[in-house]
């Protein structure tokens, strides 16, 4: 809508008048980041990536480490006024594939692929 109407504020009323309702710093928001995604999209087409490793060097990488997310807990809140929740550890794994040259710098015409999760390792995608 904010790229077919005069403005935003038009978009605003149209997108009103169809029960989604959006402030005018939303919808710009949105049609930046739609934008972007489409220049994104067009530089990734005009790219040639080669499907292939063999004959290259290969970078495998696994790492790990800790992180603690924070859930809700049910109950009332704290005596200031705060909600409570649970600090549950958690260890993410990442898994990195790059491909790099003779002098050991990444190459630009592979792209890296990269896998991460929250499930373990054995969850990891592996090749």
């Amino acid at each position: 809508m904010a790229a077919m109407l005069g403005s935003l504020a038009e978009a605003q009323d149209v997108l009103a008048d169809r029960g989604v309702e959006l402030d005018t710093k939303t919808i710009r928001t949105i049609a930046y980041r739609y934008a972007a995604r489409a220049r994104l999209v067009q530089q990734v087409e005009s790219t040639v990536f080669e499907d292939t490793v063999a004959g290259r060097r290969v970078v495998i990488s696994s790492d790990g480490g800790r992180l603690r997310l924070r859930e809700p807990k049910r109950g009332p809140k704290t005596q200031k006024g705060r909600r409570r929740y649970t600090g549950a550890w958690r260890e993410p794994k990442v898994l990195i594939v790059y491909v790099v040259n003779a002098e050991g710098k990444r190459e630009a015409s592979f792209a890296p692929f990269i896998d991460a999760t929250l499930k373990g390792s054995d969850a990891v995608v592996m090749f």
